[in-house]
């Protein structure tokens, strides 16, 4: 009980205008013919926890899906969020059903009125018109994105030089034996005629000249050469 009379207390805070204060906490008639609104408040959490009063919007619609009432954060009349401590409370008005009333936002009693956080259905309810003043609590369970972590490619070293080089040289030298540049002069057979140098020779056979003209023959030419040694 104490909870909810200070609900209704922080409820009553958030609303504008002391008239709207007091018509939520006490029942009263409209209009004649007409039957006294009812107001909804109650506590709204998201994924456990109390909703955002800034950027959440509570939603009241009709079973066929008709949008009676929304409730934002500073919302004008008797529709309205705000934060009780460390609560979010919600405010939501909707209109009960006279005597002759085809709108699907004036409920007839036994109707579901159907209530969404942010678009998500957060409870519905069977239309009482008594008491005017009822609490009905909403929560829901949102999605949370959890970021993913791309995973960054850690650099690959590539080795960029690559050891190509091929021996191309080749030892194409060729051994040539030296060959003397001076062209040497074979010298003549021996001919039995006695050898020694070209002096000697000559000296021969200047011996043989003089001993074949004096008729001397063989024996001319044995002392030609005894002559010569």
């Amino acid at each position: 009980m104490k909870k909810s009379m200070r609900l209704r207390g922080a409820l009553v805070a958030a609303l504008t205008g002391s008239a709207l204060a007091g018509m939520l906490l006490v029942s009263g008639a409209g209009a004649q013919g007409t039957a006294p609104p009812v107001q909804f408040y109650g506590n709204v959490t998201i994924n456990g926890a109390a909703a955002p009063v800034d950027g959440t919007t509570v939603t009241v619609t009709a079973a066929g899906g008709t949008v009676c009432v929304t409730s934002t954060s500073g919302g004008t009349g008797a529709n309205v969020i705000a934060a009780d401590g460390a609560n979010t409370v919600y405010g939501a008005q909707v209109q009960a059903q006279g005597a002759v009333d085809e709108d699907p936002c004036t409920f007839a009693a036994g109707e579901s009125v159907i209530f969404l956080v942010n678009g998500t259905q957060a409870a519905s309810v069977a239309f009482a018109s008594t008491p005017p003043l009822q609490q009905v609590n909403l929560a829901i369970e949102e999605a949370t994105e959890t970021p993913t972590e791309t995973p960054t490619d850690e650099p690959t070293d590539t080795p960029t030089g690559t050891a190509t080089g091929t021996a191309t040289g080749t030892a194409t030298g060729t051994a040539t034996s030296g060959t003397g540049g001076g062209t040497s002069t074979p010298k003549p057979p021996d001919t039995g005629l006695g050898g020694g140098s070209d002096d000697s020779n000559i000296g021969l056979l200047l011996g043989l000249a003089v001993a074949a003209a004096a008729g001397l023959g063989a024996s001319g030419y044995v002392l030609a050469r005894r002559n010569n040694r």
